[in-house]
C-alpha cells in the first residue's frame, strides 16, 4: 500500500528535462532469397533522438533514423541484387489533460 501511495504520488509529476541520446547497429535481409550468406554484408544503421518536457502535461519528442540493408542471392532461379536505403523522421508533440 505504502509503495503504491509513493509510486502515484511521484509519478504524478514530470520532470522538466531535456533527452538527448544517439544510436547506431548495424542490419542485415533475413528473406526469401537462396544461396545468400546472412550475416554478409551488415549495413550500418544511426539515429538520434530528442525529448524535452515543458511542464507536467506538454512534452515534445522527436527521433531520426537512418541506414539501409542489402543482399545477393538467388529468386527462383535467377541471380538477384538489392539494396534499400531508408530515413524516418518522427515528432510528436504530447499532450496530457
Amino acid at each position: 500500500m505504502v509503495f503504491a501511495t509513493v509510486w502515484i504520488t511521484v509519478s504524478g509529476h514530470a520532470q522538466v528535462t531535456a533527452d538527448i541520446g544517439i544510436w547506431g547497429g548495424s542490419s542485415v535481409y533475413f528473406g526469401d532469397m537462396d544461396e545468400t550468406n546472412p550475416l554478409q554484408p551488415a549495413n550500418l544503421n544511426f539515429g538520434g533522438y530528442f525529448r524535452y518536457n515543458f511542464n507536467s502535461r506538454v512534452g515534445l519528442r522527436a527521433m531520426f533514423l537512418t541506414g539501409s540493408f542489402s543482399d545477393e542471392g538467388v529468386i527462383e532461379g535467377v541471380p538477384t541484387t538489392f539494396k534499400k536505403m531508408f530515413r524516418i523522421f518522427h515528432y510528436k508533440l504530447k499532450l496530457t489533460i
